[in-house]
């Protein structure tokens, strides 16, 4: 049976504490046996378990087994748009770069080409000024298969990183990634998160947020900072997209072309509901700014352009490395004018109200 500290987890329908559990010992006073596995987690008042599969904590509703059925909230249902994301992201597939395990569709998101390289390095590095360097509990949040080093080095010096993932896929191959002894991997969704409050010494966010449906976005900045201790801090990296005043000025006819086929997508994936489509919905700053955060929180430039920008305009006969090395000046420079201008914001939250120098 897997080893480790159940004290800091909660039952995500229920908030009561959980304990482990050996189907073969106790399968004759719940249920007949699991087919795929032999342990599990259950509630305090032994009325919902939640399996262990090969080694990732299943507690997302959708895996509950169910003792008490009185103890069920009145729908166990996803939304529409959240069960898009569920389903893209279980049915992705993965690949290997440079031995580390990443989704498939990383190519359609990254640039690969050698002109950029030095330049998207420098953003992946940017979140490590913004949380403590040590710690008992990295929070990973929507973590995927964490498949680059910059990455994975987050949390070298931390005791454990809590990989949390809606896709059960995405964390095996995170276990594979980062190694068993250094995770707790668990499946779940970012604005039921299942760890006690005041629990984490950093929590990191990246590319999630938007990928959650608009009227829980809220909710899940909130669960972010519950469960991160006092005096930790939350990183988020977003994207303004429509919202970016620089990519809409440079991007123009482009920008104008992926809003409205963004738009269109929302229709169409309704109508016609065919293979999963991912969900995404980009909130303005000035919507940050009205979570109630007020000088807990700062805007930062995590990357001012994004991939359709070095694409069409970033090449080694366009003079592009020195186009990137100026971008990267001057995000350095004014970090937080950036921020908002740019494409990717790093969203920093400081739980308790102190502010955080960054070197």
């Amino acid at each position: 049976m897997i080893q480790f500290d159940n004290s800091i987890l909660l039952c995500p329908l229920t908030k009561e504490k959980l304990s482990l559990i050996d189907f073969k010992e106790d399968q004759k006073q719940f249920f007949a046996p699991h087919p795929i596995c032999s342990s599990g987690l259950i509630n305090e008042s032994r009325s919902l378990i939640y399996p262990i599969i090969q080694g990732v904590l299943a507690l997302l509703k959708e895996y509950v087994l169910v003792i008490d059925p009185s103890q069920l909230p009145a729908t166990l249902s996803m939304s529409f748009d959240k069960d898009r994301v569920f389903r893209y992201y279980n049915q992705i597939e993965y690949e290997e770069l440079e031995e580390t395990i990443v989704y498939s569709d990383a190519k359609k998101f990254l640039d690969s080409r050698s002109v950029v390289r030095d330049y998207l390095e420098n953003s992946l590095g940017k979140v490590k000024k913004f949380l403590a360097p040590k710690g008992k509990y990295f929070l990973d949040i929507a973590s995927g298969p964490i498949g680059l080093k910059e990455y994975l080095d987050l949390s070298v010096d931390y005791e454990k990183r809590i990989c949390i993932d809606i896709s059960l896929n995405a964390l095996i191959q995170a276990k594979r990634n980062l190694g068993e002894a250094k995770g707790i991997f668990i499946c779940s969704d970012i604005t039921n998160i299942p760890l006690r409050s005041n629990l984490c010494d950093a929590v990191f966010s990246q590319h999630t947020l938007y990928h959650v449906p608009k009227n829980e976005q809220a909710k899940a900045v909130h669960e972010l900072y519950r469960v991160a201790k006092n005096g930790a801090q939350i990183a988020i990296v977003y994207n303004w997209f429509y919202h970016s005043w620089l990519m809409n000025i440079t991007l123009l006819p482009f920008q104008i072309y992926r809003i409205l086929r963004h738009f269109a997508g929302k229709a169409y994936v309704r109508i016609w509901p065919s293979k999963p489509r991912l969900y995404f919905f980009p909130h303005s700053y000035r919507w940050f700014e009205r979570l109630g955060y007020g000088d807990q929180m700062k805007i930062y430039c995590w990357r001012a352009l994004n991939t359709q920008f070095m694409r069409l305009y970033v090449h080694e006969w366009l003079f592009g490395r020195r186009m990137l090395s100026f971008v990267q000046r001057m995000e350095d420079r004014y970090p937080n004018a950036m921020g908002y201008l740019g494409d990717y914001p790093l969203i920093v939250i400081n739980k308790d109200q102190q502010s955080l120098e960054v070197n």
